[in-house]
């Protein structure tokens, strides 16, 4: 049983990347990664601007509890 369910994972591997080189996959990955860290230093950039008066601050700090509570 044990063997079925890791032949499973493989393919599903294999269906999130189409390609079947090396290479390519750690290009995807690569991308991935680094789409990540866009997103990441974009986000603190916003913040960073959001937060020049403490006013603003608390304002920000609210909305983000709130958007906790909902999700």
């Amino acid at each position: 049983d044990d063997d079925d369910d890791n032949d499973d994972e493989e393919e599903i591997t294999k269906i999130d990347e189409p390609e079947d080189t090396e290479s390519g996959g750690v290009m995807m990955k690569k991308l991935k990664v680094i789409r990540r860290v866009m997103k990441k230093k974009q986000g603190k950039r916003k913040r960073r601007v959001l937060i020049q008066s403490l006013k603003l601050l608390k304002t920000v700090r609210m909305m983000a509890m709130v958007r906790r509570i909902k999700a």
